[in-house]
């Protein structure tokens, strides 16, 4: 059967910490109210002797009721940040496992919140909601038992009079979690902005642009204080609604007392007791109200993240492969979701064992979508892709992916170490990682960095060039030792001299390598066994460099204009 996972799930798998934190709790349970006692001990004592014993006994209590209360909440306190991590990392691993179409289609920002502003939300609200009602919840009730031994009569009114402080959290739950909500939703859009205008900030400041994304960020933040502010206020008129709700009820009983003692019913010794006890029912019942107020606002962010937790990937295959050969497309057809227009039509193309071919035409003649569905992004295509005669839909995605790499436009660099971006993580063998960096002709680059590959590389590959970045990328694929690279414009706005390097260490890997470029001006186009040239979705020629020449077709007239503005670069940088 499937584990559900749930929040309050999280907290009781932690056996032995749950009964440290039952335990501490009975015992404070009884010793917090207990301490009621101590006043009327004193008061009513018959000797100094007796005092002075009672003195002692109650100086115990209220050690003991101070101890139990830090390990109750101490070890509550464990138990919910473990659970926080935990939650985090189930979260996390859900992410990591989502398809990538689903990765290109979601909001960073969206997970950020949920992650931090989401997250707190249930350890301040649900977590501590449920540690509140735990503790003071217990304390009310002893003290209703202490209370009932005392005076039956004061305890009924006690418990009548304090139902009021409860139709405070009756009364305001639903907008209170509503403005929660609120809050929760602008922040992750505030996220999401904030993100990207930090992303874009070089942009912004080239383009004299920065009044914008300073104008943009003022919105956003002043749209984020709002709801913040109308959370805030809510709570606060709460609270006040709250302490007014639990006055009423003190001042009555303290009121009636006097009367009993007038009366010869109890002894002032005993009022005092009395009045401190309903203390013990009255300030537990509005921190019971209050948090269940807090755990009542969390329900629609607790949903969302115990949704997310339960989240499965979707099947991906059930074949298992422990390598690719051939890779055959047929008769695919593909359109992007929500667009009419294919990218794609009827495209019948074999891929060989280490065949190299190059992808090439205009722009929007369906190149990247074309290496992208041979990545997996979308598997909602008409048609048949087969792996060595396995419908590649049918292949699990993992072993799919431990065969098959991908060099994307723009290779994302971690603010990490030359070498983890080498190999993001993994263990490999250092002559390993020497061969990548030498293929990759990353050598130089390492070799001149103040401390080789250990530099710590900024955050995007900010301190990197548009080649560096390119060449790390393609150290990482020969380091996965893939079947399959796929590589789409990776050369593009990069020099010459750097793209020449760049297809040159491509074309001298040992694998199938299947390159999308618009770059086919340079002597490394005669490397490649195939060049096929694609227009309005479909492959309209077919074959290596000097046969597509031949033709005189579209990519002879692609070939033609790219080399002519070559030559014109060349010339201009000459007399530059």
């Amino acid at each position: 059967m499937k584990k559900k996972y749930t929040l309050i799930g999280f907290i009781l798998e932690k056996k032995l910490l749950s009964i440290a934190f039952l335990a501490a709790t009975v015992i404070l349970s009884v010793a917090a109210p207990l301490k009621s006692y101590i006043i009327q001990w004193l008061l009513d004592s018959g000797s100094k002797t007796e005092a002075l014993r009672y003195m002692f006994l109650g100086l115990g209590i209220v050690l003991v009721s101070h101890i139990s209360e830090y390990f109750s909440k101490d070890t509550f306190t464990r138990m919910s940040t473990k659970s926080i991590e935990q939650i985090r990392n189930r979260l996390m691993d859900v992410q990591m496992h989502k398809p990538l179409r689903e990765h290109l289609e979601e909001k960073t920002g969206d997970m950020l919140s949920v992650l931090t502003n989401d997250i707190r939300f249930i350890q301040d609200w649900y977590y501590t909601g449920i540690l509140n009602i735990a503790m003071w919840g217990s304390m009310g009730i002893v003290a209703m038992v202490m209370l009932a031994v005392i005076s039956p009569v004061m305890l009924v009114c006690a418990v009548a009079l304090c139902m009021l402080p409860l139709l405070v959290p009756k009364l305001t739950s639903e907008g209170m979690s509503r403005k929660q909500k609120e809050y929760s939703d602008d922040n992750a859009a505030y996220t999401g902005k904030v993100g990207e205008l930090l992303k874009g900030a070089e942009a912004l400041i080239a383009a004299d642009a920065s009044p914008y994304g300073i104008k943009v960020h003022r919105e956003a933040a002043a749209s984020n204080r709002k709801k913040d502010y109308g959370m805030r206020k809510a709570s606060n008129i709460i609270s006040v609604i709250s302490s007014l709700a639990t006055w009423i009820p003190n001042i009555t009983i303290l009121f009636v007392g006097v009367f009993m003692v007038f009366d010869g019913k109890i002894t002032m010794g005993y009022l005092v007791t009395i009045n401190s006890l309903v203390s013990f029912v009255i300030s537990p019942f509005r921190a019971v109200s209050s948090s269940y107020v807090g755990i009542k606002a969390s329900v629609k962010i607790k949903k969302k993240i115990e949704d997310m937790l339960n989240q499965e990937a979707p099947e991906t295959g059930k074949r298992n492969v422990s390598g690719i050969s051939e890779v055959a497309l047929e008769n695919v057809s593909f359109a992007y979701p929500g667009k009419e227009t294919p990218a794609l039509e009827q495209i019948d193309l074999t891929i060989r064992p280490h065949e190299k071919i190059a992808l090439v035409g205009s722009s929007g003649g369906g190149k990247s979508s074309l290496i992208k569905l041979l990545y997996r992004y979308y598997e909602d295509y008409s048609g048949r892709i087969s792996v060595d005669g396995i419908n590649m839909q049918d292949i699990r995605l993992s072993d799919y992916y431990a065969n098959v790499a991908m060099v994307p436009q723009t290779p994302f660099i971690f603010s990490d170490t030359i070498y983890n971006n080498l190999c993001l993580y993994r263990e490999f063998a250092m002559d390993e990682v020497m061969r990548a960096i030498e293929i990759a002709e990353l050598k130089d680059f390492i070799e001149a960095q103040p401390e080789g590959l250990d530099t710590v590389l900024h955050e995007n590959g900010r301190n990197l060039s548009g080649g560096q970045v390119q060449r790390i990328a393609v150290a990482r694929a020969v380091l996965h030792k893939c079947d399959l690279l796929l590589a789409d414009e990776i050369t593009s706005n990069l020099d010459v001299i750097t793209t020449a390097g760049i297809m040159k260490s491509l074309l001298g890997l040992e694998c199938t390598v299947v390159v999308v470029t618009h770059d086919i001006f340079g002597d490394y186009m005669s490397g490649f066994d195939r060049i096929c040239y694609l227009e309005n979705g479909r492959i309209t020629e077919e074959g290596n460099l000097e046969a597509l020449l031949k033709l005189h077709g579209g990519f002879y007239e692609l070939y033609q204009t790219m080399n002519v503005i070559e030559i014109e670069n060349g010339s201009q940088n000459e007399h530059g």
